[in-house]
């Protein structure tokens, strides 16, 4: 399958490349064995439960073994996530993040790696403080206000012709 292949796709351009091993680490390692559970649940409904299987649309692993690469499992998922949020709200950001926190150790993916619960409620508090900052939703401003600062702006930056005068 095409998006459990890109790790290994990855992995091969990475050692084709000659990149160092701790960058290999992290491309094969940050879905470890995952499912792709979106594509896994699309699946069963477009074509039953009964034909599909999980391990048809697990990564091929290693778990990660790392703190770092641990976090970027974490931090791939909930990014990715984030994206399809309608709401962008503090509570809607944290339960995400721990939804996602939580899928993960059920799954057993964070188990190779020596992140703590510590680890884990620090990672969430960040992640959750980055994503309110990306998607804060900016001040709305009355259009009598903005039009006034666009004519203010458009006078300082155009002098009609005839304005101009020199001393000389």
């Amino acid at each position: 399958m095409v998006i459990t292949a890109h790790p290994k796709d990855g992995i091969d351009l990475a050692k084709e490349y000659g990149l160092p091993p701790i960058v290999q680490s992290f491309i094969v390692q940050h879905h470890g064995d995952s499912i792709a559970s979106y594509f896994y649940n699309q699946a069963k409904i477009e074509e039953g439960a009964d034909k599909v299987t999980e391990e048809q649309f697990r990564y091929t692993g290693p778990r990660p073994n790392m703190k770092e690469t641990a976090i970027l499992m974490i931090a791939d998922s909930v990014e990715s996530a984030s994206r399809t949020l309608k709401d962008h709200s503090q509570e809607e950001l944290d339960g995400m993040i721990n939804k996602i926190i939580q899928s993960k150790l059920n799954d057993g993916q964070l188990s190779d790696s020596p992140l703590t619960l510590k680890d884990l409620k620090t990672i969430a508090a960040a992640l959750s403080k980055n994503l309110r900052a990306a998607h804060h939703q900016r001040i709305k401003y009355h259009e009598n206000i903005i039009q006034e600062l666009e004519e203010k702006a458009l006078k300082k930056k155009f002098v009609a012709p005839d304005k101009i005068t020199t001393d000389e």
